[in-house]
């Protein structure tokens, strides 16, 4: 019998991990680099660069001015797992949180009754991007692999080899006069490091059009 509480984090998971069936392995040029490309956000909310090859997914029912959340999911695939960094722009008055703190809060610790026992979270630290003081924290959480989910019926198949996966979860949060940006890494916890110098370079050319 699958508990509630199980369905509710594979469901998370399902959303974390949207748009990933096309997904395609990283492209790396000659000398084993991965080539960036310069990404501008709708209306110049803000600009970055991305790896040119890897996936990438903006939700349609996010990029509007009803949800007021704006900005891109990039992905690829390694050894059959997702990595992603998705850069955001949350707008004042959005569908999904209060403001900068509330998101901080969200994320930053277990929810009580929700979260996995096993999950981890390091402090809250001080962090500098383009000369806004903000603020970075990772997590590690779970996937479920070996469960089939039927989104037509929001039922779930037998299972008897559902695996527990460790997903490391790093955010950077940014406050600004308009909002609050969020800058989110994730990756399987043994991919650990091997692209940490993907997310150093998003965060280096990070170039928000709203500041404090």
């Amino acid at each position: 019998m699958v508990s509630k509480k199980f369905i509710f984090f594979f469901i998370l998971s399902i959303t974390a991990m949207a748009g990933g069936a096309c997904a395609v392995d990283a492209y790396m040029a000659s000398d084993g680099s991965i080539e960036f490309t310069k990404y501008r956000s709708a209306k110049g909310r803000f600009s970055c660069l991305i790896p040119k090859k890897w996936s990438r997914h903006e939700n349609p029912s996010l990029n509007n001015d009803i949800n007021r959340i704006y900005g891109t999911k990039v992905f690829t695939k390694e050894n059959g797992a997702s990595v992603s960094i998705s850069i955001n722009f949350y707008a004042k008055g959005n569908t999904m949180y209060k403001n900068y703190a509330h998101f901080i809060q969200t994320f930053s610790k277990p929810i009580k009754g929700l979260s996995d026992k096993d999950e981890k979270y390091s402090p809250v630290k001080k962090i500098v991007v383009s000369s806004i003081n903000g603020k970075t924290f990772e997590r590690t959480v779970f996937e479920y692999e070996g469960l089939a989910y039927d989104p037509a019926t929001a039922s779930f198949s037998t299972y008897t080899t559902a695996q527990k996966k460790p997903v490391i979860e790093r955010f950077v949060a940014l406050p600004a006069k308009e909002g609050f940006y969020v800058l989110r890494f994730r990756y399987p916890e043994e991919s650990t490091g091997r692209y940490d110098q993907v997310f150093k370079k998003i965060l280096e050319s990070f170039k928000p059009r709203y500041k404090r």
